[in-house]
């Protein structure tokens, strides 16, 4: 009866439903684990203190070319920023630049941001697959595939409780012509 079962147009219905619920599932999960280990698209925030000799004016110069957005005062002359721009090259700039006394979240010596460094708001420009992990694209295809298996596994369910209902009704009609 099984083997018939297999043969039926519903059967083979219900195995490609089955290999369609599979495939999202994989891709869902593929696709998670991609955006889980591509870098953050949220610039880090690092901590700047200023030389008391700087003015509003000149620090807010200085903010534009060293790409340091979304500023906010700690205390004293330390802001916090979200650096918009975290190349080598950039974070050399800010390490060496003579207005700025101190920095956190930066790695003076190795001229990076650390590891460590929360993320900010301000969202990144990132090239290449970096960029288009973070992208609306790939989130619209995430959302795809987590309705597919949802929606297969509705129909699964649904045919799965509709064959029971049916082999029930059917034993039930032959039971009741015998007796």
């Amino acid at each position: 009866m099984e083997h018939a079962d297999r043969a039926s147009p519903a059967g083979a219905e219900c195995r490609r439903v089955r290999l369609f619920a599979v495939v999202s599932v994989v891709l869902l999960t593929a696709t998670g684990v991609v955006r889980w280990w591509a870098p953050s698209p949220f610039a880090p925030r690092v901590n700047v203190r200023w030389s008391e000799a700087v003015s509003d004016v000149e620090r807010a110069d200085i903010e534009h070319h060293l790409a340091l957005t979304a500023g906010q005062r700690l205390d004293g002359m330390t802001w916090a920023y979200d650096l918009s721009d975290p190349s080598p090259a950039i974070v050399k700039s800010i390490v060496e630049h003579a207005a700025v006394e101190d920095t956190h979240h930066i790695d003076r010596g190795e001229e990076r941001v650390s590891a460590g460094a929360p993320r900010g708001t301000s969202r990144l420009e990132l090239a290449g697959p970096a960029g288009w992990v973070h992208s609306g694209l790939l989130t619209s295809f995430m959302l795809f595939c987590f309705t597919s298996f949802v929606v297969s596994g509705a129909w699964l369910a649904s045919a799965g409780q509709a064959g029971r209902f049916l082999k029930e009704s059917l034993s039930d009609g032959s039971d009741n012509s015998r007796g």
